[in-house]
Order: C-alpha cells, then sequence, then structure tokens
C-alpha cells in the first residue's frame, strides 16, 4: 500500500467541500423548484379538470427537464460527498497506520 499524506486529503476536502456544497445547493433548489414549475404549469394548462391539468403538467417536457436536472444534481452531489467522504477515511487510514508503527517502535527499543 502506498503511503498516504493526510496533507493531501485534507487538501482535497477543502478543495472539493465547496463544490458538494454547490451541487447539493442546486439539486434542493430544484426539488422545490419543481413545486413551482408544476403549479405554474398546471395554471397555464387548456385542461378543465384539476386532475386533468396535474396530468398535462406532469407530462410537460419543461417539468421533465425539472427532473433531469434534479437527477444530475443529486448525482453530482452523492459523488462528491463519498469522494469526501474516502479523504477522510484516508486521513483515518494515516492515523491508525502511524499508531501502528508508533507500537512497533516500542516493541522493538
Amino acid at each position: 500500500m502506498k503511503d498516504i499524506d493526510p496533507n493531501d486529503a485534507v487538501n482535497f476536502i477543502l478543495k472539493t467541500a465547496p463544490l458538494f456544497a454547490a451541487a447539493q445547493s442546486q439539486h434542493d433548489h430544484l426539488c422545490e423548484f419543481r413545486k413551482t414549475k408544476k403549479a405554474l404549469l398546471m395554471l397555464s394548462s387548456d385542461e378543465s379538470s384539476a386532475v386533468m391539468r396535474e396530468a398535462d403538467a406532469y407530462a410537460n417536457p419543461e417539468y421533465l427537464e425539472v427532473l433531469e436536472g434534479i437527477k444530475v444534481a443529486g448525482q453530482e452531489a452523492i459523488e462528491l460527498k463519498w469522494k469526501l467522504e474516502a479523504a477522510r477515511m484516508r486521513v483515518d487510514i494515516w492515523r491508525s497506520q502511524e499508531a501502528s508503527n508508533r507500537n512497533q517502535d516500542r516493541t522493538m527499543r
């Protein structure tokens, strides 16, 4: 196993955290905007019943585009989350390796 530099892992976390925050924020915003888009599409529908206006809104390409945006933003946020978690785990592994090395040094004396 190659040596782990905890500073590299921490620097990665510091660099990636804003990207994760932006992706998560975009996902959350789109989830809320989906409700607004549905309402706007229902209001612009020519259907007479509420059920049909809702069905019309759900089938609208603009609504489907919002859903696709939610999917993409969610995927990006989850990927970044796990990359951050992996970097954190590298620091934990390094910490464990260093503790093991110290124990070995003590037993060698």
